[in-house]
């Protein structure tokens, strides 16, 4: 099969994908707009509700990397990981037991990242 044939098979099996999943595309970019326009509207528990996504994230994949590290003390850099397991769940703590300083926190975050 040349390349050309190869690359044809793959986008009419993309064009049968999106066709079939459209109606589902639809209701994402709906419910998407409506999110958009609820965090344009109450920008103040869209940025906590950011938080505390963001503190349940971090809470999450540090324990998932800390199972992760239980068989694997003789790794390179295990304390390192280990470390980053620890401020990981702890910064998810701290960010869902006090939003406005979490928020403050990222604000500051962003600002540096932006001048840099």
């Amino acid at each position: 099969m040349s390349v050309e044939a190869a690359a044809q098979v793959i986008r009419e099996a993309m064009r049968e994908k999106i066709k079939r999943h459209s109606f589902w595309y639809l209701v994402q970019s709906g419910l998407m707009i409506l999110a958009g326009i609820f965090a344009l509207i109450f920008p103040a528990i869209s940025s906590v509700a950011v938080v505390a996504f963001l503190g349940w994230l971090l809470i999450i994949s540090g324990i998932l990397q800390a199972i992760s590290l239980i068989d694997a003390r003789y790794v390179p850099h295990f304390w390192l990981q280990l470390v980053s397991v620890v401020l990981s769940v702890m910064v998810g703590i701290l960010f869902l037991r006090n939003p406005e300083a979490g928020l403050l926190t990222l604000t500051l975050l962003l600002i540096v990242f932006f001048m840099v």
